[in-house]
């Protein structure tokens, strides 16, 4: 369905997907609603979302309650399109998983040139050998990662306290899975203690901090179950990031899992990552 917007005296407008977003910004009517429904007031919602105008977001707000029943639905009727795509999205593009025979299995050199002939596909292999096969991910979904990655580029650049690795970076944990998480970072004497030949292969550690980016064929299950095997293989901090639903799980050693909704922002632990922040903005956005 479409919004009667063209009268209204409201920074809004429809894009060519048919989407309502705040006029000159990615973000869209419903984040706005949303969080102040949830209890934000505008001025808080400017400070989550640096892109908007203040005198915007009352606008926004003024003509939600104006419209209050146009806009609950035109919500609805949002979330059951995302929740459509989601769910065709599982069904046709769900990651490969191929047993192998035990005459076949591949050691650590076959294994990281199979990974090499197929450069555009992500390929893990699990602890009992099992080789996972992901599809390339979607355009919004690359976009969204490449926020990531840059955000956490930066922070090292600035910081020099390490390495950073995107989703083609594999390593080797102690357990003997190998696995390509979205994005990584080794802390600089770990780094620096291996050798030249062990960081041309499969890097064999589990990084200090990794990130998990739920893409529309993930399932969350799976990408959980993921997670607890980084922390188990030590890792010190860990995050996976819900893009559909706003929400960031936060895995260290030894503590339950903390769930973040709907954040602004997401700090590094000052014993790794410190006085690093990521906007989610450009994340949820895309």
């Amino acid at each position: 369905m479409t919004l009667a917007i063209a009268l209204e005296p409201a920074p809004i407008e429809t894009d060519a997907h048919g989407v309502v977003r705040v006029a000159k910004t990615r973000v869209t009517l419903d984040t706005v609603v949303t969080a102040f429904l949830e209890g934000c007031t505008p001025e808080e919602i400017a400070e989550q979302y640096p892109s908007l105008q203040l005198p915007d977001i009352y606008l926004v707000i003024g003509y939600y309650l104006r419209h209050r029943d146009e806009v609950d639905t035109y919500l609805v009727e949002r979330k059951r399109q995302r929740d459509a795509i989601q769910q065709e999205a599982e069904q046709r593009f769900n990651p490969i998983v191929l047993r192998m025979p035990p005459t076949w299995a591949m050691d650590d050199d076959q294994f990281f040139e199979f990974c090499q002939i197929n450069r555009d596909l992500r390929i893990e292999r699990t602890l009992d050998g099992k080789i996972i096969v992901m599809p390339p991910t979607g355009g919004e979904t690359s976009q969204k990662n490449s926020n990531i990655n840059f955000q956490l580029q930066l922070w090292n650049r600035q910081t020099k306290l390490g390495k950073v690795f995107d989703s083609s970076g594999g390593f080797k944990l102690p357990n003997g899975a190998e696995r390509s998480p979205d994005a990584s970072w080794v802390k600089k004497d770990r780094w620096e203690a291996l050798t030249p030949q062990q960081r041309k292969k499969f890097i064999p550690l589990c990084p200090d901090f990794v990130i998990e980016l739920r893409s529309p064929s993930d399932r969350v299950k799976s990408l959980k179950e993921k997670m607890e095997e980084y922390r188990s293989n030590g890792a010190l901090l860990g995050w996976l990031i819900e893009p559909n639903s706003r929400q960031v799980y936060i895995y260290r050693p030894g503590v339950e899992v903390e769930q973040l909704d709907n954040p602004a922002t997401v700090k590094g632990d000052e014993s790794v990552l410190p006085g690093f922040v990521m906007v989610m903005e450009e994340v949820w956005e895309g």
